[in-house]
């Protein structure tokens, strides 16, 4: 098993240039629409930090949070791996929000009969409500 999530979320950089890691209080910005720092070579990974929630919100409805959490950190082998959780800078549209599992470049045998239980969600919250 080479890469692997237990929970992604896909946005438009209109609704998802910032991600707010809530355990550490990081804020990671992408680029506007239009551009990215992403390129064949070099994936733009940010945050890869050890975080089970992260609210992400972007220019075009700010005060839209979507707020994606995973149950605990049993669920991504206790961010064992080195991408742990992170926030792609895509491509010029659009970024993605993963929970990982496993790395990258080391492949882990996962043994006939292995049974995983996860539970992630996502909700949208209206900060500017009145």
């Amino acid at each position: 098993m080479g890469t692997s999530y237990v929970c992604m979320l896909p946005t438009s950089k209109n609704y998802g240039r910032y991600a707010l890691f809530k355990e550490s209080g990081n804020i990671y910005t992408t680029p506007p629409v239009g551009e990215t720092l992403s390129t064949n070579d070099i994936p733009n990974f940010l945050g890869k930090e050890a975080a089970t929630t992260v609210e992400v919100w972007g220019d075009a409805k700010p005060s839209y949070k979507f707020i994606t959490s995973i149950r605990d950190s049993e669920m991504v082998d206790n961010f064992k791996n080195e991408l742990k959780t992170f926030y792609w800078d895509l491509n010029e549209y659009g970024n993605k929000l993963y929970f990982s599992r496993f790395d990258n470049e080391n492949s882990q045998k996962i043994e006939k009969g292995t049974k995983w239980e996860n539970y992630s969600e996502w909700y949208i919250e209206i900060k500017d409500r009145p």
